[in-house]
């Protein structure tokens, strides 16, 4: 099973080390990244599928009412610290799964994802176990193709290789070009596992980040340090690394 992502925001960095210091103990959840401004936090939730955002009080009140009613993502839960006892009612309106009064401990860290996996498990294997079983049922049907699960914005969305013009690297996670969408989809695996998938369906890598569908190359033009400009038939542009002008009889077959 995948690990739950975590999003730290809070101005404490003693706090931030011993959360962070929790989630590399705990090998169920993984730290997506940390922010001190409160004008980073929507944005980063709705970009990095973030599942726990731990936030403390002080930021979460710098934000404004329609960021905390309407752009925090539904699937995202909240854990605050805090160590105002009014703050607490507040708090609970929202998608809380803890508040944990500071200072902080690990014990009590500890404590709150604990809370989080049992709560969260259950439904995102539930669903999964849905998406598998209607794969199963695609395959026996004999509609079968090569498709990705993606966990997305509080869903599980399925998405045919078909449909992939190519791939970006992005560390842990992969960006999914799609023909029909102007913005990526965020799946989490890593580009050398992809182009392990991948590579029966056309896709070859043109770049130390990048893997491109064989079929949605339109042209290639070389430039003066040796590379190659590619043109999808999209009209997007990549680059094709001389390091990997090997790979060009599979792009031109």
């Amino acid at each position: 099973m995948s690990k739950f992502t975590v999003i730290i925001a809070s101005a404490s960095n003693k706090q931030v080390n011993l959360i962070n210091d929790c989630i590399n103990d705990d090998l169920r959840f993984e730290l997506a990244c940390v922010t001190h401004h409160t004008d980073e936090i929507i944005d980063l939730c709705s970009n990095i599928q973030v599942d726990l955002l731990v936030i403390s009080d002080t930021l979460f009140e710098q934000l404004s009412a329609t960021d905390r009613l309407k752009h925090l993502p539904i699937h995202t839960k909240l854990a605050f610290t805090s160590n105002s006892t009014e703050f607490a009612a507040q708090a609970f309106e929202f998608n809380t799964i803890d508040l944990m009064p500071t200072p902080l401990t690990k014990a009590r860290v500890t404590t709150m994802f604990n809370k989080f996996a049992k709560t969260s498990e259950p439904l995102y294997l539930n669903h999964l176990k849905q998406m598998q079983s209607l794969l199963q049922q695609v395959k026996h049907y004999g509609l079968e193709t090569e498709q990705i699960i993606v966990k997305e914005s509080g869903r599980i969305r399925i998405i045919d290789t078909n449909d992939i013009e190519w791939i970006a690297g992005a560390g842990n996670y992969v960006e999914l070009h799609l023909g029909q969408e102007t913005r990526p989809v965020l799946h989490r695996e890593t580009l050398s596992s992809m182009l392990n998938r991948m590579a029966i369906h056309g896709f070859v890598r043109i770049h130390r980040s990048t893997l491109v569908k064989r079929r949605s190359i339109k042209e290639l033009k070389p430039t003066e340090n040796g590379d190659y400009l590619l043109t999808l038939k999209n009209g997007e542009s990549l680059n094709l690394s001389r390091r990997y002008k090997q790979n060009m009889t599979g792009i031109l077959c």
